[in-house]
């Protein structure tokens, strides 16, 4: 009956015209050949979202699109950042582990054997590991946020969406290079390169380089010393091969070493931690004056390349894409995040969690062309994947620590077809079918005892659209789809003596979604998408006690959540030189089924945390905001300042909040994010200085939250960053 309501009233408010689905494109207005329907600006963008290359517009999907320009002008710099230009997706973390959701739905596990529900892909290519999916970004071209299940074309546990990050090109023409210098608040150093040539009439290359570092936004008030710090240098090289209309090739390779400390740099929530039960005196560390016993840090290093092929055959283009890539993740955590003078084991245990991914991945595709009524797509996708020596361990805490190796072998077949049975109606139907293989293998060091595990799971995802085409570039539609996450076998990271190896049973989503899609006018763009998901066998992160006391983290089942809502996006583009966007997402995201959820709970003295088993049923879902809204703004002044053009930019981001566990023990509460740039640029477009600013309105909620027995370590977000860029263009 919920649903019925939901969507007969998402189908009335399909009839109102000034209503939107986050579908935006670049904020800058393009040249007039560019721009479509109207010389005022509305900016047509073409993405795969559908494994094709299409205009936004036109695919029945709820697609967030934003260019590279449109990225210069909201300050994101990361993929953390993508929150405060897509109001529907909240990427959040746990220490170092990436934790993106999408309307409510997301990935909650923080253990190397775990994999994200929200995965992102780089120029097509799946990024596996929680802790991959936080980084600099590089030479975009263009963001894609899908929402809502991507089962049948993404796959891949792709139940709450997708991130696709597609980076520059090669260009055929002249040769063209970039050179970016920019300083910060926190000396915040960044250097960038971008360079571009043709090879041969038949042959180009690029390459960009970043390298960025800062002494870190928080202090050891103890030690003296700078904290959350980060630092990337990233390399990425492109050939394309272009010998014919009908044949494309590109080869890929990239190297990448990074370190974010900012979610693992902690302090105690509310001052309860473990190390007062030995030191009633311990210095207690909090906002940005830290007190722990050494400097925490999270680094990474991958490294790897891709081939890419795609040949138009007349009636079909075929496509393979070939990805190899090696991943290493290593961060640290003081236990109770403070620094005791107490030599207790508890209070003053370090972890150190390592892991090691081998990656590859094959993808082959065949898509038809032509104009006809019918058209299809099929494809095949096979993933391993050898988590080698994952490794953790408590320091001062003897034989709490283990090595790991674990193999997930991924094969998936897929495939859509659609038919126009008018020039206004189309009906598609896909499906994928899945099947996964996991083992693992568990080491304890101390006992010198294996435990070994092999698990297989398949599914089948369907997806049925019907798309309306009711007026010229607007259209609504209709999609039932659903989506798979694969079970898991989690590897104990402290200690295999118990026996323990944890199963997972594979979480499935059905959603149901109508939307409308279109240009009102020759200015003003909207759209708007209402969805009802039933979401079983959820995994979510659970807490239980060792029999030496202390907590550990496994993965558990949800019995059902109930998720439904509406995001929708405006734009508006009265002249040429002025570029208004506002979009919201309102989310109602509850436990339905959840009779023994193990979670963590203050020990009655306050002094750290104990496990505990409760019901959590009507509950909200942790980092699902139930509103958010978004305005960006971007003007270029119509007349010359000092012989140049002038652009002003902002953006504003509202959330009213959010829960960080599963009982809402950790919250956000309600806040605003303010990002601005002015950029100057010279008339011939050679030169341009810009002075920026983030979280101007100097908000300081938490961004990264971690259980332990120890404490509950919180950091919170980069407080008022601004600076001063450079680029010279040749």
């Amino acid at each position: 009956m919920n649903r019925l309501k939901l969507l007969t009233t998402a189908s009335i408010m399909l009839g109102i015209p000034t209503t939107a689905v986050m579908a935006q494109g670049t904020t800058t207005p393009p040249a007039p050949s560019e721009a479509g329907a109207s010389d005022t600006g509305l900016v047509d963008i073409i993405v795969t979202a559908q494994k094709r290359s299409e205009r936004l517009q036109n695919v029945p999907v709820a697609v967030t699109a934003l260019g590279g320009q449109a990225l210069q002008d909201r300050n994101i710099t990361d993929t953390k950042a993508l929150t405060s230009a897509v109001p529907s997706l909240n990427f959040t973390q746990s220490a170092s582990f990436a934790q993106p959701f999408i309307r409510g739905v997301g990935s909650r596990g923080t253990t190397s054997a775990d994999e994200q529900i929200v995965p992102i892909y780089v120029d097509g290519v799946y990024q596996i590991g929680m802790t991959a999916g936080i980084f600099k970004l590089d030479s975009v071209d263009r963001i894609e946020v899908l929402r809502g299940p991507q089962g049948t074309l993404f796959g891949r546990n792709a139940v709450g969406g997708a991130v696709n990050i597609v980076t520059r090109d090669p260009a055929f023409g002249r040769p063209t290079a970039e050179l970016g210098l920019g300083y910060g608040r926190f000396n915040d150093v960044k250097v960038d390169f971008y360079g571009s040539t043709p090879l041969s009439e038949t042959l180009a290359a690029n390459i960009s380089v970043l390298r960025q570092k800062d002494h870190g936004f928080s202090r050891d008030i103890l030690r003296g010393t700078h904290e959350a710090g980060s630092r990337t240098t990233a390399v990425r090289a492109k050939l394309l091969w272009k010998p014919s209309d009908a044949l494309s090739a590109k080869i890929i390779g990239f190297y990448v070493s990074a370190g974010d400390a900012a979610g693992v740099a902690s302090f105690p929530y509310n001052g309860s931690t473990a190390a007062r039960r030995f030191d009633p005196a311990v210095v207690l560390g909090r906002n940005y004056a830290l007190s722990n016993s050494f400097s925490p840090y999270a680094d990474s290093k991958t490294y790897g390349a891709s081939a890419e092929w795609n040949y138009d055959a007349g009636s079909a283009t075929l496509s393979s894409l070939s990805s190899y890539a090696y991943f290493r993740s290593q961060f640290s955590t003081d236990n109770d995040a403070t620094a005791s003078t107490n030599p207790s084991p508890l209070a003053n245990s370090v972890f150190v969690g390592t892991d090691q991914h081998y990656t590859f991945t094959q993808e082959l595709r065949a898509a038809s062309n032509g104009e006809g009524p019918f058209h299809w797509l099929v494809g095949g996708f096979y993933l391993h994947d050898l988590l080698k020596n994952p490794a953790g361990g408590f320091y001062n805490i003897p034989g709490l620590s283990v090595s790991n190796r674990g193999t997930t072998e991924s094969f998936a077949l897929f495939g859509e077809a659609q038919y126009d049975f008018t020039s206004n109606l189309a009906v598609k139907a896909g499906v994928r079918y899945s099947k996964d293989t996991r083992s693992v293998n568990t080491h304890d060091i101390l006992l010198n005892k294996n435990i070994a595990d092999k698990r297989h799971w398949d599914d089948v995802s369907p997806r049925l659209t019907i798309d309306y085409k009711i007026a010229n570039n607007q259209r609504i539609y209709f999609t039932y789809s659903q989506a798979f996450k694969s079970g898991l076998i989690i590897e104990p990271i402290l200690t295999a003596s118990i026996n323990f190896v944890n199963v997972v049973d594979p979480e499935k989503l059905k959603s149901y979604e109508i939307g409308f899609k279109g240009d009102l006018t020759s200015n003003f763009r909207a759209n708007i998408a209402a969805f009802y998901y039933d979401y079983k066998n959820v995994q979510v992160t659970g807490q239980a006690n060792l029999p030496s006391g202390a907590i550990f983290s496994f993965l558990q089942n949800v019995a059902k959540e109930r998720i439904y809502g509406v995001d929708a996006d405006f734009t508006y583009v009265p002249t040429r030189d002025l570029t208004l966007g506002l979009g919201f997402s309102w989310v109602h995201a509850r436990y339905i089924n959840f009779p023994n959820a193990s979670v963590q709970v203050p020990r009655p003295d306050g002094l750290g945390n104990m496990g505990a088993t409760v019901n959590a049923a009507g509950g909200h879902v942790q980092r699902t905001p139930t509103l958010t809204v978004g305005f960006n703004s971007s003007y270029t002044l119509p007349a010359q300042v000092f012989g140049g053009s002038l652009r002003l930019s902002s953006n504003l981001a509202y959330s009213s909040g959010w829960n960080f566990d599963i009982i809402g023990r950790i919250k956000t509460g309600k806040y605003a994010d303010l990002n601005g740039r002015i950029v100057w640029t010279s008339a011939d477009t050679h030169y341009s200085l810009a002075l920026w600013g983030s979280n101007l309105t100097n908000n300081h909620r938490l961004l990264a939250v971690a259980e332990s027995a120890g404490a509950d370590r919180v950091s919170r977000v980069r407080p008022i960053s601004y600076g001063v860029e450079t680029k010279f263009k040749f």
